[in-house]
C-alpha cells in the first residue's frame, strides 16, 4: 500500500506520470479451438479483474479496455459484448460478477466497464 500511495503522490507532482489501468483483450468469447482451459482460467480471473477495475475507479485511476475486436474495427462495446455473449461462444458465461447481462440497458452495460 505504501508504494501505491507514493505513486499517486508522484503523479500529482508530475502530471506527465499519469497512471491508468489497461485491460487488454479481456472481452472475449473464446470461440477458438482449444479454448477450454483458457475459459476455466478466465472464469477464475474475471472476478479479480472486476475488483481491480472497481478499486482503480474508486481511487480516480482511469480504466482503459483495449481489444482487437476480432477484426470488427467499427464495433463498439455493445456490439462486441453481444458477439461474446452469443450462444455459440464458449466464454459467454465468463464475467466478473453474476448478473443478467441481457436484462441490462446499454447505459447500464457501459457503466459496468
Amino acid at each position: 500500500m505504501h508504494g501505491e500511495a507514493s505513486n499517486v503522490d508522484e503523479e500529482r507532482k508530475h502530471p506527465s506520470l499519469a497512471i491508468a489501468l489497461l485491460l487488454i483483450d479481456v472481452i472475449n468469447g473464446f470461440n477458438f479451438e482449444g479454448s477450454e482451459a483458457l475459459v476455466r482460467s478466465a472464469t477464475e480471473a474475471a472476478p479479480k479483474i472486476k475488483a481491480l477495475a472497481r478499486s482503480a475507479r474508486q481511487h480516480g485511476v482511469p480504466v482503459v479496455y483495449v481489444n482487437d475486436n476480432f477484426g470488427m474495427w467499427q464495433s463498439d462495446l455493445s456490439a462486441l459484448s453481444e458477439k461474446c455473449l452469443g450462444p455459440d461462444q464458449p466464454g459467454r458465461n465468463v464475467r466478473g460478477q453474476d448478473l443478467d447481462w441481457n436484462a441490462l440497458s446499454r447505459a447500464e452495460r457501459k457503466r459496468l466497464f
